[in-house]
Formats: C-alpha cells, sequence, structure tokens
C-alpha cells in the first residue's frame, strides 16, 4: 500500500484502520511517502511501516518505486493499493504493471473529473490526465461519496466500489446532546484552505451579523492551516470578533464535548468526498447546512435531516439557517433523524466488512 498520510507513525485512527485491514490479508506493508526522520515501525503481527525518507519531496515517488520493487521481490507482493489517482496512483500503477501485480486505487476527497476541483490549482488538469491512466489500468476502484461513486461507475463499471472511511472512534461521538438554548451554536471544523470556501463561510457570518437572528446565534470555528493569517484577518476586519470563537486545533476528547454543545453543522465547501466531520455531526445529531458536494447525499436528506445549498449561493445557506434558529422544534427533528438514520447505517465494522469484499472480488477476478 502506497500512503501520503503520515500520522500513520503515530498512535491514531489512521493506525488503527491500517491494523484492522492488515487482518484481512496475508501481509500488509504500507510505504508512506515521507521526508528524512522516520523509522520503520510494526503496527501488528503481519503490517509493516516503511518510510521513504527521501531527503527532497521531488524524490519521494521514485524512492517509493524503489522501496515498492524491494518488497515486492522479497515479500511475494500480489497486490498493490493506491491512497489516491495521480501521486501515489502512478508509483503503484508502475509497480503494478512491472510485476503484474492487481491494483486498487483509492479516491477520496475529491473526484478528478470535478470541474470545480480542476479549476482550483492549474497542476489539477495534469493529475487528472495521469489518473485516468491510472483508473483505466485499475483492477478495482474505491470511493466514498455518492456523487462520485455514480460518475466513476458511469465510467469504469462494475469495478468502482463504494467504500467510506469511517473513524474507528465513531462511537465516541454518540451522544446526549444539550438542549437547544439561545445563542444556537453553528460550528465549522476543517483544515483551512481554498477547498473549505472560505470566502463563502465569511460572507454567511456577514450576513448573519446584520441580520435580525445575530443575537440568536454564535458560529465556532475550529482548524489550522494555510488560510489561518486570512481567516482571522477576515474575522476582525469585517466586525465578526463578537459572533465567532476560533481554535486552531483540539484534541479528540475535546472534540466529542464541542459536538455536544453545539446545534449545527456548517461546511461551505466546493468539493468533498464523504467527510469525517459529516459523520461525527451526524453520529452527533446536529444537522447540516452545507454546499452540494458529493458526500452530502450520504448523510443529509434535504428538508428532512438539513439543508443543501448550491455552490457560491449565500442568501441560500443564510435562509436555511434562519429556519432552523428560528424554529426549535424543526431543529430537534432534524437532530433527532440525522442520528438516526447515520446509526442504522454506518459503524467502523461496515467499512471493514466492505474492504473485505473489495478485496474478495479482486481474488476473484483476472488483472485488467
Amino acid at each position: 500500500m502506497y500512503s501520503l498520510d503520515r500520522q500513520l507513525f503515530e498512535e491514531g485512527d489512521a493506525r488503527k484502520r491500517m491494523i484492522e485491514y492488515g487482518k484481512l490479508v496475508e501481509r500488509l506493508d504500507i510505504v508512506v511517502l515521507t521526508g528524512r526522520g522516520k523509522n520503520i515501525q510494526q503496527l501488528s503481527g503481519n503490517t509493516m511501516l516503511y518510510p521513504t525518507n527521501s531527503w527532497h519531496k521531488f524524490f519521494r515517488l521514485c524512492d517509493a518505486f524503489r522501496l515498492g520493487k524491494k518488497l515486492v521481490k522479497e515479500n511475494g507482493i500480489g497486490l498493490v493499493v493506491a491512497q489516491e489517482p495521480y501521486l501515489t496512483g502512478w508509483v503503484a500503477c508502475r509497480l503494478a504493471n512491472k510485476f503484474k501485480l492487481k491494483l486498487l486505487v483509492s479516491a477520496y476527497g475529491n473526484n478528478i473529473f470535478d470541474p470545480l476541483w480542476l479549476r482550483e490549482r492549474p497542476v489539477h488538469r495534469i493529475y487528472k490526465i495521469i489518473g485516468q491512466k491510472v483508473f483505466r489500468r485499475a483492477d478495482a476502484i474505491q470511493t466514498d461519496g455518492d456523487e462520485t461513486v455514480k460518475d466513476l461507475k458511469a465510467r469504469y463499471g462494475e469495478k468502482v466500489f463504494w467504500k467510506p472511511i469511517i473513524p474507528s472512534n465513531i462511537e465516541d461521538f454518540k451522544i446526549e446532546k444539550e438542549k437547544a438554548s439561545s445563542p444556537i451554536k453553528i460550528l465549522f471544523v476543517g483544515r483551512l484552505v481554498k477547498q473549505k470556501n472560505l470566502p463563502l463561510l465569511l460572507e454567511v457570518m456577514e450576513k448573519i451579523q446584520n441580520s435580525e437572528i445575530k443575537d440568536k446565534i454564535k458560529f465556532t470555528v475550529i482548524g489550522d492551516g494555510p488560510l489561518k493569517n486570512y481567516m482571522l484577518s477576515e474575522i476582525k476586519a469585517r466586525g465578526l470578533a463578537d459572533l465567532v470563537d476560533y481554535s486552531p486545533r483540539v484534541s479528540r476528547e475535546e472534540m466529542v464535548k464541542i459536538y455536544a454543545e453545539h446545534h449545527i453543522l456548517i461546511l461551505t465547501s466546493i468539493y468533498e468526498g464523504f467527510a469525517k466531520v459529516f459523520m461525527e455531526a451526524a453520529a452527533a445529531g446536529l444537522p447540516i447546512v452545507t454546499t452540494r458536494v458529493s458526500g452530502v447525499a450520504n448523510i443529509v436528506k434535504d428538508g428532512v435531516s438539513g439543508f443543501v445549498a448550491e455552490q457560491g449561493d449565500v442568501e441560500g445557506m443564510v435562509e436555511k439557517l434562519n429556519v432552523l434558529v428560528n424554529d426549535q422544534n424543526k431543529l430537534k427533528e432534524f437532530s433527532k433523524k440525522i442520528k438516526e438514520d447515520f446509526w442504522a447505517k454506518y459503524d467502523f465494522k461496515v467499512m471493514i466488512e466492505i474492504q473485505q469484499k473489495i478485496f474478495n472480488y479482486l481474488s476473484q477476478h483476472n488483472n485488467g
């Protein structure tokens, strides 16, 4: 397995997930594209973690390929897995072709065919070209967002599988929420990057600040990232300091408490897969007000357990927040519905069971 996730070297959800995947196969070797300073680790009896320890980021792909060749020769590898379809996908595809291995490609977070994602950065157009070649070679593709599943199935057929990434600690979010009170607390959680469309979030906040419900609402923003200074300066410049509480990061334990104290989750992203915040919020019973992204249909029933606004629709998002803020009974109904729907369909075991089905499919089909 090729991964970009350096969190695998620390205790947490990602490591627990890999250990569970390891139980499904004879052996699991995970190569993580990293800079120097990491050590080889044994996560479990048959699951090993190998850093590339590249001296420069431009050499990580080459180092990953060389390390992959060594592991294939030493351990009799039969399947190579890529975390995404362009960087690790390119390396995994080369390795699969060289040794005639089966190839499983993950496509989480974004769809390479999404025009909004393609416009975000010029390099994404190159990633799309690489991703298309990798997808064609893949023996199976796994993805999470409902819209992405439909799009990839239309292009690549039966080898596309829906498989969510459900946090191993999702049960922690199965909480009894505090009774809604004034002010209604609206939560935003996410990395402060272009993908999250922070200008839209700020416009929504500014509209609220200048509306009749400003005293009924309090926003909490939790997240760090390259646009942190932009976010903080805009909050100050727009006079939103009294409306918005900000924290760069909190512990997993604190996040459970924060979900318990809040009433609505807001997401203004340009694109998402089946976002982890969707799952956490739904598990805790927070109705979601979001832009239309791929993973929203997995969780939100528009007008029943949350609201979905079109991309860039500031007025629409403000209107939908108004509905929930001004109608405590509707807020309570939405909270109950989203929580019931989530726990009727999802838990950590569901993800592992689906992964086993994908491995079974691969074992029964010839290479593409």
